[in-house]
């Protein structure tokens, strides 16, 4: 149950932060206001997971998530951006303050090495999760706005290679000391590193190089296709590398 509240924080964060980066005066206000609701969503499946485990202890930080959700799609509906990005940039923060109030993390104090390796995990994977997520969003908006400039995808599709990037080095942090110390790797270990770093992380990166050239013919169609297959491999890939540091 935990890498599964884990995972979704990471979703919120990440989704809520690429979003906040997306040029505001570029991309349609309802964009921003109906991605808010997805947020919203996941703020609140939290809060009925979290009220059901009462011992995991944060229900009233999903419910705070939930709050800001709600007041960001407000405010996105009433075409305030500055507020709308504030606001989304609140959610991310507090997700990651969640993030670590889950038991695993809450016992850890930021004075270790472990402790600032974890929170840079639930920071670059939440990025790669949220970039990807956001840019197959976006994609789908210019069906319904054909004529929107190009820059905002391309700056999604940048950020999903630099996560890719970031993902890489905190993941390969979480698992060679592992490796180092001489741990067996069994066949299910193998197989959950082959979708890690496989579809996870090296599949993404393909994903963001092939829509950057797609992008440069252009056919925005096309490219929200392959990003839908950059949202299944980064899920699957951080699922697996939540399971492995479990």
């Amino acid at each position: 149950m935990e890498i599964l509240i884990e995972f979704a924080l990471r979703v919120l964060l990440g989704l809520s932060l690429a979003m906040a980066l997306v040029p505001a005066d570029q991309v349609p206000a309802g964009y921003f206001r109906v991605h808010c609701y997805v947020l919203l969503g996941i703020a609140v499946l939290l809060g009925m997971v979290a009220w059901g485990f009462p011992d995991l202890l944060f229900w009233p930080w999903a419910l705070v998530l939930s709050v800001l959700s709600y007041v960001a799609s407000a405010v996105w509906l009433y075409e305030i951006a500055g507020a709308g990005r504030k606001l989304l940039a609140a959610i991310s923060v507090f997700s990651l303050f969640t993030l670590m109030q889950i038991p695993g993390n809450s016992s850890m104090s930021f004075t270790t090495t472990e402790a600032w390796l974890a929170a840079a995990a639930h920071v670059t994977g939440g990025l790669l999760l949220g970039s990807t997520l956001a840019a197959m969003f976006l994609g789908h908006w210019y069906l319904n706005s054909p004529g929107m400039n190009l820059r905002p995808l391309k700056r999604l599709v940048l950020l999903m290679a630099f996560a890719v990037v970031a993902r890489s080095v905190t993941a390969a942090g979480e698992t060679w000391p592992n490796l180092s110390v001489g741990i067996q790797v069994g066949f299910f270990d193998a197989l959950l590193l082959a979708v890690r770093w496989g579809a996870g992380l090296l599949g993404t990166a393909g994903v963001a190089f092939f829509v950057w050239r797609i992008l440069r013919i252009p056919n925005t169609q096309s490219a929200t296709g392959v990003l839908y297959v950059g949202v299944i491999f980064t899920f699957l890939g951080e699922l697996a590398g939540s399971v492995l540091a479990a």
